[in-house]
């Protein structure tokens, strides 16, 4: 027997199982959707599910990246993005709730007014760090990892050095304090490990320690 079944109406759809299906959808499928009719547009734009958020910072150019969708942004000018200030005034235009991994990549030149960013709201959501190039590490920057789930650091100047005690202290005052900390890796070619401790592990506090010639490996203690 033939049957007339009436057309699908998306606004009879219960609210908690449209959100469900939102929740499984990337910022461009989310795009698309709310292109549909004006129930979905408002139930897109009401749905504040997280979108993740990566910054790639490089000398002559600023890769954004939403959800896998990447957007470079390329200058051909002085002006580098090389420095704090402009890493910071591109965190601020960035939703709080949606920045999630933030990767500098200093391409030969030295990071500067770091402060910029790391005094930022935007910065406390970050979880997942990763600082590369010729750079310094000052101390506001290993103090700001506190709130950091997972940092690499990876150094190749060879006029900078990291030394051990520094190293430590850093452990001690900064990661066994931490709430949110699991694993991190500072990478240097000029780290000063004394000889006795190369290929060492040690316990600090609440934190594993795995030193190489080149490579200090921190991970949270089960």
């Amino acid at each position: 027997m033939n049957r007339d079944f009436s057309k699908p109406n998306l606004d009879t759809m219960p609210n908690n199982a449209l959100k469900e299906i939102l929740n499984y959808l990337n910022i461009k499928e989310r795009s698309v959707l709310r292109k549909v009719n004006r129930t979905l547009r408002e139930a897109v734009d009401n749905n504040h599910t997280i979108v993740d958020v990566v910054l790639d910072f490089w000398n002559d150019s600023i890769t954004l990246k939403l959800d896998e969708i990447e957007i470079e942004y390329s200058i051909e000018d002085e002006d580098k993005y090389n420095d704090g200030d402009s890493i910071g005034q591109v965190l601020t235009m960035i939703d709080v709730n949606t920045i999630t991994s933030l990767r500098i990549n200093c391409d030969g030149a030295h990071l500067h007014d770091e402060e910029q960013f790391l005094d930022s709201p935007q910065w406390e959501r970050v979880r997942d760090f990763r600082l590369i190039g010729g750079v310094e590490l000052p101390d506001h920057i290993l103090n700001a990892l506190r709130n950091v789930s997972f940092f690499n650091i990876d150094q190749d100047d060879d006029n900078m050095e990291i030394t051990f005690k520094r190293i430590f202290m850093f452990i001690l005052s900064v990661l066994n304090r931490s709430d949110n900390f699991e694993k991190g890796q500072i990478t240097s070619r000029n780290l000063y490990i004394p000889a006795p401790f190369i290929n060492a592990h040690l316990i600090l506090g609440n934190v594993s320690v795995t030193l190489e010639q080149n490579r200090i490996t921190m991970e949270k203690c089960e």
